[in-house]
């Protein structure tokens, strides 16, 4: 049993469910799933500024301030318990948290399973693998039912060099984490 089966398992054979819900109603989740204490002032006025929705349908497991010193809308990352599940699933999700200024918190968050979000990080290595080639090569079971290789034509070359050297560093710190994980 993988790290991903074994907490889905103790999520359903515990009391966790509803732990997180009643932490959220009472407002008292923002001391258990964010950092504590806030390492920075950048990063405690942003909580201030943007203290995290605890009203909405996705329960946090984890979240973190996203991009304090930036002015972009996304405020949050948040790992924890997907807002569409159905009565006995337990689905993993990560969302981002935008916020359009003082009208609140943006219908435009987006939300995916833990798994989507893997593959798409999947797909970003493999360009990254493969130098932005013009025609990136997709080995057979890559993604879940792809049972043959695949060879996908380049659709636009525009981007900025600057932009690889972000997205690469990126990657480089995925690597680190992923090389420091026991079971995989």
């Amino acid at each position: 049993m993988n790290k991903l089966e074994e907490l889905t398992m103790l999520i359903k054979s515990s009391d966790l469910l509803e732990d997180l819900i009643q932490l959220r109603k009472s407002k008292s989740m923002i001391n258990t799933s964010i950092i504590d204490p806030p390492a920075d002032m950048d990063m405690m006025s942003s909580l201030v500024d943007n203290p995290p929705p605890l009203g909405l349908k996705h329960l946090p497991m984890y979240m973190v301030p996203y991009q304090i010193k930036s002015k972009i809308d996304c405020k949050y990352l948040s790992f924890g318990l997907g807002q569409w599940r159905k009565a006995g699933e337990m689905p993993l999700s990560l969302k981002t948290w935008r916020k359009n200024g003082p009208k609140g918190w943006s219908r435009m968050s987006e939300e995916m399973p833990v798994s989507r979000n893997i593959d798409l990080t999947i797909l970003a290595a493999l360009i990254a693998q493969q130098d932005f080639p013009e025609e990136l090569k997709i080995p057979a079971n890559t993604f879940t039912e792809q049972p043959q290789k695949w060879s996908l034509h380049k659709l636009s070359s525009d981007f900025l060099e600057e932009e690889k050297v972000s997205f690469l560093k990126r990657l480089s710190v995925l690597k680190e984490i992923l090389n420091n994980i026991a079971d995989i």
